[in-house]
């Protein structure tokens, strides 16, 4: 479920923020991943600073976290796509990053002949078939793959997904970021480099195919 940009209420109050954050996280973990980030202990002395959220993510509430990376201070929306029926949404205000988040994925098969790697590849695949359809070029987010903790078999099925997802756009479409830990500190390193990156990318329009009728890739 993709909630309202809580991060904007910052800004009307007077909070100091660089920038405001949409990061939509694709993956069955993403909701406990964005309360692991925003409910730990040690997030003050990381670098986190908690300003309100939900402990359901069903709630309407938004999951949201302030992230001081020195002289910055970004807003982030943490909007957890979870379920594989949810549309994509886009919203308008703020800069949306999608974050195809592999965390805490078992090695263990999930259903003889397929296994929950190739689950979770199949979800970013249709996620990329939505961004790559937008209708507009301006609606295009950043795109990262943020994978954590993964054995030999797990990157070798990730990186044929990337090379299809090359294939597709012609050049490159997503930032690749490999973690070998996946602690507070590293989490937050990660994500305000894919922050960094994201307020320095721009789309490129050539990647885009501009159609008239309506997009599978909603926007608010």
């Amino acid at each position: 479920k993709v909630h309202s940009q809580g991060s904007q209420r910052l800004l009307e109050d007077g909070e100091n923020i660089d920038d405001c954050v949409n990061m939509i996280l694709v993956g069955e973990t993403a909701s406990a991943f964005s309360l692991m980030v925003i409910a730990s202990e040690n997030k003050a002395k990381d670098g986190f600073t908690d300003v309100t959220y939900s402990e359901d993510p069903d709630d309407d509430e938004p999951l949201l976290c302030k992230l001081v990376s020195g002289s910055n201070v970004f807003a982030i929306d943490f909007l957890p796509l979870t379920n594989f029926a949810d549309d994509l949404v886009l919203p308008k205000v703020g800069k949306n990053i999608v974050v195809l988040l592999f965390y805490n994925v078992p090695e263990v098969e999930e259903t003889p002949g397929g296994s929950c790697t190739a689950t979770y590849i199949s979800d970013f695949e249709t996620r990329m078939a939505e961004i790559r359809h937008a209708a507009k070029a301006e609606n295009r987010p950043y795109v990262a793959l943020l994978a954590f903790d993964c054995v030999v078999q797990q990157k070798l099925e990730l990186d044929d997904f990337l090379r299809r997802q090359d294939q597709a756009a012609k050049s490159a479409e997503v930032d690749v970021f490999w973690a070998n830990a996946s602690d507070t500190r590293t989490v937050k390193e990660y994500l305000e480099t894919i922050c960094m990156k994201a307020r320095k990318w721009k789309p490129k329009p050539e990647n885009v195919q501009t159609q008239k009728s309506s997009s599978c890739c909603s926007v608010l």
